[in-house]
Protein backbone atom coordinates (compact mmCIF):
# COMPACT_ATOMS: atom_id res chain seq x y z
CA UNK A 1 0.00 0.00 0.00
CA UNK A 2 3.07 2.41 0.94
CA UNK A 3 4.60 1.66 -2.77
CA UNK A 4 1.14 2.27 -4.09
CA UNK A 5 0.67 5.69 -2.28
CA UNK A 6 4.74 6.55 -3.28
CA UNK A 7 4.11 5.89 -6.82
CA UNK A 8 1.00 8.03 -7.00
CA UNK A 9 2.93 10.98 -5.28
CA UNK A 10 5.69 10.82 -8.02
CA UNK A 11 3.21 10.85 -10.66
CA UNK A 12 1.30 13.91 -8.93
CA UNK A 13 4.52 15.52 -8.95
CA UNK A 14 5.56 14.53 -12.28
CA UNK A 15 2.11 15.88 -13.77
CA UNK A 16 2.87 19.14 -12.21
CA UNK A 17 6.05 19.86 -13.55
CA UNK A 18 4.65 18.57 -17.13
CA UNK A 19 1.92 21.37 -16.68
CA UNK A 20 3.12 24.26 -14.36
CA UNK A 21 6.88 24.36 -13.98
CA UNK A 22 9.21 25.91 -16.50
CA UNK A 23 9.42 28.49 -19.12
CA UNK A 24 9.21 28.87 -22.76
CA UNK A 25 10.53 31.22 -25.40
CA UNK A 26 8.44 32.87 -27.22
CA UNK A 27 8.76 32.17 -31.36
CA UNK A 28 10.45 34.99 -32.97
CA UNK A 29 8.67 35.15 -35.79
CA UNK A 30 4.72 34.01 -35.39
CA UNK A 31 2.67 33.18 -38.68
CA UNK A 32 -0.82 33.80 -37.57
CA UNK A 33 -3.07 31.65 -40.15
CA UNK A 34 -6.91 32.07 -40.49
CA UNK A 35 -9.76 29.74 -40.24
CA UNK A 36 -12.53 29.77 -42.77
CA UNK A 37 -15.68 27.72 -43.35
CA UNK A 38 -18.24 28.05 -45.45
CA UNK A 39 -21.17 26.68 -43.78
CA UNK A 40 -20.19 28.62 -40.35
CA UNK A 41 -20.66 31.54 -42.93
CA UNK A 42 -23.47 30.60 -44.33
CA UNK A 43 -25.09 30.35 -40.86
CA UNK A 44 -24.32 33.46 -39.67
CA UNK A 45 -26.53 34.52 -42.98
CA UNK A 46 -23.83 35.79 -44.81
CA UNK A 47 -22.64 35.90 -48.25
CA UNK A 48 -19.57 33.20 -47.67
CA UNK A 49 -18.17 34.52 -51.19
CA UNK A 50 -17.30 37.82 -49.87
CA UNK A 51 -17.10 36.90 -45.80
CA UNK A 52 -14.17 34.77 -47.85
CA UNK A 53 -12.44 37.44 -50.47
CA UNK A 54 -12.58 40.07 -47.81
CA UNK A 55 -10.39 37.63 -45.34
CA UNK A 56 -8.00 37.56 -48.13
CA UNK A 57 -7.79 40.91 -49.28
CA UNK A 58 -8.31 43.06 -45.92
CA UNK A 59 -6.39 41.08 -43.54
CA UNK A 60 -3.93 39.27 -46.19
CA UNK A 61 -2.91 35.83 -44.28
CA UNK A 62 -0.54 33.44 -45.51
CA UNK A 63 -1.86 30.74 -44.43
CA UNK A 64 -5.39 29.55 -44.44
CA UNK A 65 -7.41 26.69 -43.09
CA UNK A 66 -10.25 25.69 -44.92
CA UNK A 67 -13.05 23.28 -43.13
CA UNK A 68 -14.57 21.09 -46.11
CA UNK A 69 -18.43 19.04 -45.08
CA UNK A 70 -18.67 15.93 -46.60
CA UNK A 71 -22.30 16.43 -46.64
CA UNK A 72 -21.95 19.36 -49.12
CA UNK A 73 -19.08 17.68 -51.69
CA UNK A 74 -20.57 14.46 -51.71
CA UNK A 75 -24.59 14.93 -51.96
CA UNK A 76 -24.94 11.69 -53.13
CA UNK A 77 -22.64 8.26 -53.42
CA UNK A 78 -20.31 8.88 -55.16
CA UNK A 79 -21.36 11.83 -56.75
CA UNK A 80 -19.20 14.46 -56.01
CA UNK A 81 -18.99 18.25 -56.34
CA UNK A 82 -15.85 20.80 -55.66
CA UNK A 83 -17.29 23.62 -57.08
CA UNK A 84 -16.72 25.57 -54.14
CA UNK A 85 -14.03 24.16 -52.30
CA UNK A 86 -12.48 24.81 -55.90
CA UNK A 87 -13.03 28.11 -55.77
CA UNK A 88 -11.83 28.56 -52.25
CA UNK A 89 -8.35 27.24 -53.26
CA UNK A 90 -8.01 29.48 -56.84
CA UNK A 91 -9.10 32.51 -54.83
CA UNK A 92 -6.36 31.45 -52.10
CA UNK A 93 -3.79 30.16 -54.65
CA UNK A 94 -3.40 33.82 -56.87
CA UNK A 95 -2.73 35.00 -53.51
CA UNK A 96 0.29 32.13 -52.75
CA UNK A 97 -1.35 31.39 -49.54
CA UNK A 98 -0.39 28.37 -48.01
CA UNK A 99 -3.80 25.99 -47.46
CA UNK A 100 -4.41 23.44 -44.78
CA UNK A 101 -7.13 21.22 -45.84
CA UNK A 102 -9.81 19.86 -42.62
CA UNK A 103 -10.99 17.23 -44.51
CA UNK A 104 -14.55 16.13 -42.72
CA UNK A 105 -16.46 17.33 -39.98
CA UNK A 106 -19.15 15.51 -37.83
CA UNK A 107 -21.65 16.36 -40.72
CA UNK A 108 -22.47 13.02 -42.27
CA UNK A 109 -24.03 12.78 -45.66
CA UNK A 110 -27.64 11.37 -45.47
CA UNK A 111 -27.15 8.51 -48.14
CA UNK A 112 -24.35 6.84 -45.80
CA UNK A 113 -24.78 3.16 -45.31
CA UNK A 114 -23.79 0.89 -42.76
CA UNK A 115 -20.17 0.69 -44.07
CA UNK A 116 -18.86 4.07 -42.54
CA UNK A 117 -15.19 2.96 -42.97
CA UNK A 118 -15.08 2.07 -46.73
CA UNK A 119 -17.20 5.60 -47.88
CA UNK A 120 -15.03 7.22 -45.61
CA UNK A 121 -11.93 6.06 -46.90
CA UNK A 122 -13.21 6.66 -50.41
CA UNK A 123 -14.25 10.51 -49.91
CA UNK A 124 -10.50 10.70 -48.30
CA UNK A 125 -8.98 9.28 -51.12
CA UNK A 126 -11.41 11.22 -54.05
CA UNK A 127 -10.63 14.85 -51.67
CA UNK A 128 -6.58 13.85 -51.43
CA UNK A 129 -6.16 12.85 -55.39
CA UNK A 130 -7.98 16.24 -56.23
CA UNK A 131 -5.83 18.58 -54.15
CA UNK A 132 -2.43 15.88 -53.86
CA UNK A 133 -0.10 17.80 -57.07
CA UNK A 134 -1.65 21.25 -55.76
CA UNK A 135 1.37 23.03 -54.68
CA UNK A 136 -0.39 25.71 -52.64
CA UNK A 137 -2.38 22.73 -50.63
CA UNK A 138 0.35 22.19 -47.69
CA UNK A 139 -1.48 20.59 -45.06
CA UNK A 140 -4.22 17.81 -44.08
CA UNK A 141 -5.99 17.98 -41.36
CA UNK A 142 -8.49 14.76 -40.57
CA UNK A 143 -12.20 16.73 -39.09
CA UNK A 144 -13.56 13.18 -37.71
CA UNK A 145 -11.65 12.55 -34.28
CA UNK A 146 -14.68 13.75 -32.02
CA UNK A 147 -17.26 11.61 -34.13
CA UNK A 148 -15.91 8.50 -34.96
CA UNK A 149 -14.42 5.81 -32.56
CA UNK A 150 -10.45 5.63 -32.05
CA UNK A 151 -9.66 2.59 -34.02
CA UNK A 152 -11.64 4.23 -37.15
CA UNK A 153 -9.98 7.58 -36.47
CA UNK A 154 -6.40 5.42 -36.30
CA UNK A 155 -7.22 3.93 -39.79
CA UNK A 156 -8.35 7.26 -41.20
CA UNK A 157 -5.19 8.38 -40.59
CA UNK A 158 -2.84 5.75 -41.57
CA UNK A 159 -4.90 5.98 -44.63
CA UNK A 160 -3.70 9.76 -45.48
CA UNK A 161 -0.07 9.02 -44.43
CA UNK A 162 -0.04 6.32 -47.30
CA UNK A 163 -1.53 7.68 -49.91
CA UNK A 164 -0.12 11.35 -49.54
CA UNK A 165 2.99 13.02 -49.22
CA UNK A 166 1.76 16.11 -47.41
CA UNK A 167 1.86 16.30 -43.62
CA UNK A 168 -0.89 16.04 -41.26
CA UNK A 169 -1.63 18.86 -38.47
CA UNK A 170 -0.67 17.18 -35.12
CA UNK A 171 -1.62 19.11 -32.25
CA UNK A 172 -4.50 21.45 -31.43
CA UNK A 173 -4.64 23.76 -27.91
CA UNK A 174 -8.53 24.61 -28.47
CA UNK A 175 -9.46 20.64 -27.35
CA UNK A 176 -7.70 22.20 -23.42
CA UNK A 177 -9.45 25.50 -24.36
CA UNK A 178 -11.15 25.18 -20.57
CA UNK A 179 -7.61 25.14 -18.87
CA UNK A 180 -6.26 27.74 -20.17
CA UNK A 181 -6.68 29.94 -17.70
CA UNK A 182 -5.38 26.71 -15.04
CA UNK A 183 -2.38 25.47 -16.92
CA UNK A 184 0.59 27.53 -17.74
CA UNK A 185 1.86 27.50 -21.85
CA UNK A 186 4.58 24.83 -20.91
CA UNK A 187 2.37 22.45 -20.50
CA UNK A 188 1.17 23.32 -24.60
CA UNK A 189 4.61 23.21 -25.47
CA UNK A 190 5.71 19.74 -24.53
CA UNK A 191 2.97 18.41 -25.16
CA UNK A 192 3.34 19.74 -29.13
CA UNK A 193 7.16 18.23 -28.67
CA UNK A 194 5.55 14.34 -27.93
CA UNK A 195 3.64 14.61 -30.54
CA UNK A 196 4.75 12.57 -33.45
CA UNK A 197 2.54 14.91 -36.26
CA UNK A 198 3.56 18.20 -37.70
CA UNK A 199 2.59 20.85 -34.50
CA UNK A 200 0.45 23.53 -35.22
CA UNK A 201 -1.81 25.28 -32.68
CA UNK A 202 -5.17 26.09 -33.34
CA UNK A 203 -7.52 28.25 -30.94
CA UNK A 204 -10.59 29.68 -30.61
CA UNK A 205 -11.47 33.72 -31.96
CA UNK A 206 -15.08 33.63 -31.09
CA UNK A 207 -17.75 33.09 -28.86
CA UNK A 208 -17.97 29.14 -27.73
CA UNK A 209 -21.27 27.74 -28.52
CA UNK A 210 -23.53 28.09 -31.32
CA UNK A 211 -23.17 31.52 -32.91
CA UNK A 212 -26.38 31.88 -34.86
CA UNK A 213 -28.47 31.07 -31.58
CA UNK A 214 -26.40 33.62 -29.23
CA UNK A 215 -27.51 36.93 -28.78
CA UNK A 216 -25.07 39.58 -28.69
CA UNK A 217 -24.65 39.88 -24.95
CA UNK A 218 -24.06 36.51 -24.81
CA UNK A 219 -21.17 36.97 -27.82
CA UNK A 220 -19.53 39.44 -25.69
CA UNK A 221 -19.64 37.43 -22.39
CA UNK A 222 -18.04 34.90 -24.23
CA UNK A 223 -16.04 36.58 -26.38
CA UNK A 224 -14.58 40.16 -27.23
CA UNK A 225 -11.88 42.21 -28.16
CA UNK A 226 -9.82 42.24 -24.81
CA UNK A 227 -10.36 38.44 -24.21
CA UNK A 228 -9.50 37.80 -27.36
CA UNK A 229 -6.11 39.84 -27.16
CA UNK A 230 -5.54 38.24 -23.46
CA UNK A 231 -5.80 34.74 -25.56
CA UNK A 232 -3.61 35.69 -28.06
CA UNK A 233 -1.13 36.85 -25.31
CA UNK A 234 -1.40 33.44 -23.39
CA UNK A 235 -0.97 31.43 -26.71
CA UNK A 236 2.18 33.36 -27.77
CA UNK A 237 3.79 32.25 -24.91
CA UNK A 238 3.77 28.61 -26.09
CA UNK A 239 6.65 29.13 -28.49
CA UNK A 240 5.21 27.69 -31.41
CA UNK A 241 5.88 29.64 -34.67
CA UNK A 242 2.70 29.11 -36.34
CA UNK A 243 -1.11 29.87 -35.32
CA UNK A 244 -4.37 28.98 -36.44
CA UNK A 245 -7.74 31.29 -35.02
CA UNK A 246 -10.85 30.42 -35.79
CA UNK A 247 -14.00 33.04 -35.75
CA UNK A 248 -13.35 34.56 -38.82
CA UNK A 249 -16.78 34.36 -39.90
CA UNK A 250 -17.93 36.16 -37.12
CA UNK A 251 -15.48 38.63 -36.95
CA UNK A 252 -16.89 39.67 -40.37
CA UNK A 253 -20.47 39.76 -39.13
CA UNK A 254 -19.53 42.01 -36.68
CA UNK A 255 -17.65 44.31 -39.11
CA UNK A 256 -19.97 44.56 -41.64
CA UNK A 257 -23.40 44.28 -39.99
CA UNK A 258 -22.68 45.87 -36.24
CA UNK A 259 -20.20 48.22 -37.06
CA UNK A 260 -17.92 46.59 -34.65
CA UNK A 261 -14.32 46.12 -36.35
CA UNK A 262 -12.25 45.79 -33.16
CA UNK A 263 -11.26 42.26 -33.71
CA UNK A 264 -10.92 42.16 -37.36
CA UNK A 265 -8.77 45.18 -37.38
CA UNK A 266 -6.51 43.47 -34.42
CA UNK A 267 -6.28 39.92 -36.59
CA UNK A 268 -5.23 42.74 -39.47
CA UNK A 269 -2.39 44.07 -37.64
CA UNK A 270 -1.20 40.63 -36.39
CA UNK A 271 -0.73 39.42 -39.61
CA UNK A 272 0.80 42.47 -41.21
Amino acid sequence: MNKILLILILLLIVGFLFCFVGKTKIAEDIKYGIVFSQRQSKSLSLDWKENYIAILDDLGPKDMKIITQWDLIERDSNIYSFKSLDWQIAEASKKNVNILIRIGDCEFPNWLSSDFKKESLSYLNTVILRYEDNPNVTMWELGFKDCVEETLYNSQLDFIKKNSDKPILGFDIDKYSIFKNILSPIFYTRTAIISDKDTIIETRGGPEGIIYEMTRDEWNKSMNLKTFEKNINYINKVGIDTIYITGSEWWYLLKTRYEDDGIWDYVGSLIK
